[in-house]
């Protein structure tokens, strides 16, 4: 079955190719697709339901991805008075380096395939400000781990790294996530058409690149180590002893 699936995402992806040269295939639809292919109880209904969805959230895998800086600058907004994201902010680990690659896979790396599964109808209905409200009651799950790993970078990139290990209970995150899309809405629905504060991803081919020219989509150890060392050398450059 598995394999079947698996067989099922290659023909979207060679199909919305085909269809959709312009925006063409990009990291992390992959997994998008293999999401609507386990969902699906046909292949033709996997591709209407794919090509629906990534026509409504095509600004996530866009070149320039604007989409996806929306949401991430939505995102800074609406999580800003939580102590979790004041304490990551703090030590240098921005939404930039996690939000990314948890929303071109559609939280693949967050969330086991059971419980995406039964989210994707919502997701499918609700757009970017389901994708939000998902995102912070994920982080809100995570909050009080985040806290507890002092004022190290490896430790709080280990934490989000690890999500998927210690994911929240479906109906627990369904009432969270229900609970922020008030708020969520009326976020997005303020800030649309405003000018966004970002710092650029950008697509090689299919491969997307953050703005240190490193794959955003690579292994869990290699990034948490790219990451880490670049957070060190800035504090470094700044504070000159690495500490503040």
């Amino acid at each position: 079955e598995l394999l079947s699936c698996l067989g099922v995402a290659r023909a979207l992806l060679l199909r919305h190719a085909a269809e959709d040269p312009e925006l063409g295939y990009c990291q992390g639809m992959n997994m998008v697709a293999a999401l609507f292919a386990v969902a699906a109880q046909s292949q033709e209904e996997a591709f209407s339901r794919f090509r629906a969805f990534t026509r409504s959230l095509r600004g996530l895998w866009e070149p320039g991805f604007p989409l996806l800086q929306q949401g991430v600058c939505s995102f800074e907004t609406l999580a800003a008075e939580r102590p979790w994201f004041q304490h990551l902010s703090r030590n240098g680990v921005e939404p930039e380096m996690y939000l990314p690659r948890a929303w071109l896979g559609l939280f693949t790396s967050w969330l086991p395939l059971a419980t995406r599964v039964l989210l994707l109808r919502s997701l499918e209905e609700g757009s970017l400000a389901m994708l939000l409200a998902t995102s912070l009651a994920i982080m809100d799950h995570v909050g009080s781990e985040l806290l507890e790993q002092g004022d190290d970078m490896d430790d709080l990139l280990k934490v989000l790294e690890g999500i998927k290990d210690k994911p929240p209970h479906p109906a627990a995150l369904i009432t969270a996530r229900d609970a922020w899309l008030p708020v969520v809405s009326a976020t997005t629905a303020r800030r649309s058409g405003a000018h966004w504060c970002w710092k650029a991803l950008r697509r090689d081919g299919s491969r997307v690149l953050d703005h240190r020219g490193e794959a955003l989509f690579t292994q869990r150890k290699e990034r948490r180590a790219s990451l880490a060392t670049a957070g060190r050398a800035l504090l470094k450059f700044c504070f000159g002893d690495g500490r503040h």
